[in-house]
């Protein structure tokens, strides 16, 4: 299932009734079974609900890092980030993927600062979603006949 921004903030912990949900990488791990981090109160309650991407690579609780954007992150950054993206693969099942509100065709190309580098770390995630071996690309590997 994609989850936009908007969609992924109803998954934050404040309604009892709903899972919780936490987006790394543009992967979104149900976390309801470490609510007690997650949930109101808890100490990473603010990543609950957004894609905290940025803020996990950062080791930052504030809400100017709490992003999926990976711009400007230091090799060491991403490292760290990615050691948290096995720790939530090993604890926490995959139940969807954040698109941010360019790929979801909120916005327009002309109206948005996403880089190449971004959308291409898209669609390379996009593509481990996928358990088939397609291309994000369609037909870019085709060559035309003549």
């Amino acid at each position: 299932m994609d989850f936009t921004a908007d969609q992924l903030l109803q998954y934050n912990g404040t309604d009892p009734s709903k899972p919780i949900y936490v987006a790394v990488k543009g992967r979104v791990f149900d976390v309801t079974t470490g609510k007690s981090f997650y949930g109101p109160g808890g100490s990473y309650a603010m990543f609950a609900g957004k894609d905290s991407s940025r803020a996990l690579a950062k080791m930052s609780k504030n809400d100017e890092d709490i992003s999926s954007s990976l711009h400007g992150l230091t090799e060491k950054e991403i490292g760290v980030l990615d050691d948290w993206e096995k720790k939530f693969e090993a604890k926490y099942p995959v139940v969807g993927r954040f698109v941010s509100a360019l790929i979801s065709g909120m916005i327009t190309m002309p109206d948005a600062s996403v880089s190449a580098e971004i959308l291409f770390k898209f669609f390379i995630q996009d593509s481990r979603m996928d358990s088939k071996k397609t291309s994000a690309f369609p037909g870019r590997n085709e060559r035309k006949k003549m």
